[in-house]
């Protein structure tokens, strides 16, 4: 059902527009009126409406003015011109309307106007399900590609995360170290923190993420807290006493 209001000062083709309109099924008039201040009120608060039919010569304000109000308040309102005048059709549709129709209405034509505002409302839930689904679709994928991508000589590397030892934080960049070398992320060590968390890399200090898988050594450090040695390397990496109960849960130790 396409929830419709209309909108033309002119009482008598107000009730012939929803005269006819009422004839032709598929649409639900939600408000007439013969005040466009009214009409714009309506539509401020009432989120459900799909298309306004206007008219375009009124006394108060003229349809063009009315229609770039209206789309301020929602671009995913139709427009749909209804008026006796026939010189203003090219600049209806310059602001995108549906749909032009002239007074008297007449059933056939209206019927057209219809299946118009009906199509729309289909390419509207189509694009509205396809952006779901792509939407849907990239998080997956996000989820399934687990490299490390991290800069050395002006180009991108990516890296399994199996081959990375730890990242660090040095005057305000992160450093990724592996087994290949060391690269530079420009992503947050907290980035890093929730993209891993599933490939048991580790939190250890407020500038370290560590891969526990290569842990090789914890030497108990002043303070109760430790310094890891780590495979391949010389650097000691502190554990600092914030994350140390985690690290003694997750350590078993």
């Amino acid at each position: 059902m396409i929830n419709v209001i209309l909108v033309d000062d002119e009482i008598p083709a107000l009730e012939q527009l929803a005269h006819r309109l009422s004839q032709i099924g598929n649409i639900n008039i939600a408000g007439k009126y013969s005040e466009p201040a009214k009409a714009l009120d309506r539509i401020k608060e009432d989120n459900q409406l799909d298309a306004v039919f206007l008219d375009i010569e009124m006394r108060e304000i003229d349809g063009f003015s009315l229609a770039r109000e209206i789309l301020k308040l929602s671009n995913k309102l139709d427009i749909v011109f209804a008026t006796a005048y026939n010189e203003y059709a090219v600049k209806a549709f310059e602001i995108n309307a549906v749909d032009y129709v002239l007074k008297p209405f007449d059933k056939e034509r209206l019927e057209l106007t219809v299946r118009k505002l009906q199509e729309k409302r289909n390419e509207k839930a189509e694009q509205s399900y396809d952006s779901i689904k792509n939407f849907i679709q990239l998080q997956v994928l996000k989820q399934s590609i687990k490299k490390v991508h991290a800069w050395k000589d002006n180009s991108i590397h990516f890296i399994n995360p199996c081959d990375i030892l730890f990242f660090t934080v040095k005057n305000g960049a992160v450093d990724v170290f592996s087994k290949q070398g060391i690269y530079e992320s420009r992503e947050s060590l907290s980035f890093w923190e929730d993209r891993l968390k599933e490939q048991r890399f580790f939190r250890c200090h407020k500038n370290h993420l560590v891969n526990l898988d290569k842990v090789k050594q914890a030497i108990p450090h002043f303070n109760y807290t430790y310094v890891l040695k780590i495979e391949g390397i010389k650097e000691e990496i502190p554990v600092s006493r914030s994350y140390l109960k985690t690290f003694k849960e997750l350590m078993l130790l």
